[in-house]
């Protein structure tokens, strides 16, 4: 854990992991973080610890997954899916 200035920065082997920005912004694998929050790379977004299948995966082909960590396609959904409304 360390500083720049008025910045909050994690480290680990040799390198910045996360930094909270002077203005409140936050940025995981990244040193300039554009908005509240930045990520560069994949993240997942689970609804517990121990779940293995993640409720949303984000690639780093830009590829986003729902109930799979696999998506082939741009939006690529495991499950049933449903509509309210007009899909236009």
């Amino acid at each position: 854990i360390g500083s720049n200035g008025n910045n909050l920065i994690l480290r680990a082997n040799g390198g910045t992991r996360m930094i909270l920005t002077h203005t409140g912004n936050v940025g995981i694998a990244t040193t300039s973080p554009q908005a509240t929050l930045q990520v560069s790379g994949s993240f997942i977004v689970s609804t517990s610890a121990q779940n293995t299948t993640p409720t949303l995966y984000v690639g780093t082909n830009g590829n986003i997954g729902i109930g799979t960590a696999s998506p082939a396609q741009k939006l690529s959904v495991a499950g049933v899916m449903g509509r309210f409304g007009n899909i236009w």
